[in-house]
């Protein structure tokens, strides 16, 4: 790596090692109860406003500062999270690492097939020469509840206790959906479960989670390779990280840095001219897809605590691909979906996550530290706050490492 671009890399690692986190504001009263709408506005900002391929390399000096650019072991393995795409009709782009919750879904449909793109591979396997690679991520906090809406415990509570399979079979009683059995268990049930699933999060061992609940870190580790003990490059070979919160400017300078790097003779100019072809992408559309798609700006009773409606009612209707008649949950303006799916309960996770979450703060903020740090997102200050609380009292949380 050159002096001219290693200097402003060593620059901000002496900066994250002055400071890792933004100072705090000062602290509101310990009783305070953050409202849930305020967190959530306070995660939707602050994400960092270097270039694409800036923040790629901070990314791996950082992770390289904090000791936590290689691990050992494959790590976390599912046959399309974490791995590659090997673009088949421009051979100078590799996509990759995929992060769940974190643009993968967009990153797919773009090669053809939103669940299996044709060159789809394995981490292991070597970035071809004069290719340019990218990958995407978010911030943190919201990739952590974007995991817990799309497969939260919840679900295994409605397998265990209910004999609900998912998703793809109906409950034995087709009257009843999961988000109805959501809203009938008391709002302490409901409390529990989240807590058991920040528990989940932070120490149940990587290669037995869903990968939707695995830190977007863990995703980019450099990593030697439990099979032959060979040094797998992920975040090292990663020409540009794009954010999720800005991704089509983000898109647009990764496509300009491909072109600059093409002509030096670094990247084939086939790298630029595909990515050029997508400079128009969006977030994909999909309900689980992107933390904006609660459509309640605040939080409300939508199990009907209040004493009011609840926001999903169940209607028994024909499914034609069923063949027969099953629960549907249906929201006020009338769209329904089959209520062994799954869909209404994501939505009343990612609602009740924000009544919940700030009790965890403590502890997912002590444990995604690194991912803050390396990946260049500034904590909220209620975060911070609870940051330096624990610091004086003492979680037992450590940073993912």
């Amino acid at each position: 790596m050159s002096a001219r671009v290693l200097a402003p890399i060593l620059a901000l690692l002496a900066a994250l090692a002055r400071a890792p986190v933004a100072h705090a504001a000062p602290p509101p009263p310990h009783s305070a109860t953050l409202p849930p709408e305020a967190l959530s506005r306070a995660l939707s900002a602050g994400y960092s406003a270097l270039s694409p391929a800036e923040a790629a390399r901070v990314a791996e000096g950082c992770m390289a500062h904090r000791g936590v650019l290689w691990r050992t072991g494959d790590g976390a393995q599912t046959p399309w999270a974490g791995q590659l795409i090997h673009n088949a009709a421009a051979d100078g782009v590799v996509v990759g690492p995929l992060v769940p919750k974190a643009s993968s879904t967009t990153l797919r449909a773009m090669h053809g097939n939103a669940d299996r793109p044709p060159g789809l591979t394995g981490r292991g396997t070597p970035k071809p020469p004069a290719s340019f690679q990218l990958a995407a991520v978010r911030h943190p906090l919201e990739h952590f509840i974007a995991g817990y809406k799309q497969n939260g415990l919840w679900f295994d509570k409605a397998k265990r206790d209910w004999g609900m399979r998912l998703p793809l079979y109906p409950p034995r009683d087709a009257n009843v959906t999961i988000a109805q059995l959501y809203c009938d268990a008391s709002d302490e049930e409901r409390a529990e479960n989240f807590a058991d699933h920040v528990n989940m999060f932070t120490s149940r061992p990587m290669e037995k989670r869903d990968p939707h609940h695995v830190p977007q870190l863990h995703w980019l580790q450099n990593y030697v390779a439990a099979s032959n003990g060979s040094r797998v490059e992920v975040i090292s070979a990663v020409d540009a990280l794009l954010r999720l919160e800005r991704f089509g400017h983000d898109w647009v300078d990764a496509t300009a840095e491909a072109r600059r790097a093409s002509k030096a003779k670094r990247v084939s100019p086939r790298a630029a001219e595909w990515m050029m072809t997508k400079r128009n992408a969006k977030v994909h559309d999909r309900d689980h897809a992107s933390m904006d798609d609660d459509r309640l700006k605040k939080w409300e009773p939508l199990c009907g605590e209040d004493g009011g409606r609840r926001y999903f009612r169940t209607e028994l209707r024909y499914h034609e691909q069923d063949g027969k008649v099953v629960a549907h949950d249906v929201d006020p303006s009338g769209r329904a979906w089959r209520g062994y799916t799954g869909v209404a309960l994501g939505q009343l996770h990612h609602h009740y996550a924000w009544r919940y979450l700030s009790k965890h703060l403590k502890e997912l903020c002590a444990y995604l530290a690194n991912d803050f740090a390396c990946l260049r997102y500034a904590m909220p200050a209620e975060c911070q706050w609870a940051m330096a609380e624990a610091a004086a009292v003492g979680t037992g949380v450590k940073p993912y490492a």
